[in-house]
């Protein structure tokens, strides 16, 4: 017996041989385009915190040697709660108060009465901190940044003696 093509068993078995491999295929694309979002998101947050904690730890290095009319007491930086408040000079050399806060899961920059968000809606902060050494002669402010994701940021940065 002369046989030219495949009997429907054959036909039946490479059908499901190549279903099998389409559906493992398309599951590991499937399972890779969400590994690729997740690490893009955690980039996007990664680089949230990181500017964040940048910018208040330049801020804090040039914040004056006094606090001016900022608040009454001693030091440099007043720390309440997850807020640091110090005297900045603006642009002008305006003597401004300068404030660090965190609300509503956002890290605000408030000058007098303005406040402006220096995270945006990609990240959500669960915690900030500051911890202060030696708030008169040389002080060193010790930042730390938590998200919800569970990105932990952590920077310490000194005061610069600033001469009017």
């Amino acid at each position: 017996m002369n046989n030219k093509g495949f009997t429907l068993i054959e036909a039946l078995v490479a059908i499901a041989i190549f279903i099998g491999i389409s559906t493992a295929l398309a599951q590991i694309i499937s399972v890779s385009i969400q590994n690729q979002v997740n690490v893009v998101a955690t980039q996007n947050a990664l680089t949230q915190a990181s500017f964040a904690i940048d910018k208040i730890g330049k801020e804090l290095r040039m914040a004056q040697d006094e606090a001016g009319n900022c608040f009454d007491e001693e030091g440099s930086y007043k720390i309440e709660g997850s807020s640091i408040t110090f005297l900045h000079l603006d642009q002008e050399d305006n003597e401004v108060c300068k404030t660090f806060k965190l609300d509503n899961g956002k890290i605000k920059e408030c000058i007098d009465n303005t406040e402006v968000d220096i995270t945006g809606d990609a990240i959500e902060i669960e915690a900030l901190n500051f911890f202060i050494s030696d708030n008169n002669d040389n002080p060193r402010i010790t930042i730390s940044i938590e998200t919800k994701d569970g990105l932990l940021l952590q920077t310490t940065v000194s005061q610069r003696k600033n001469i009017k």
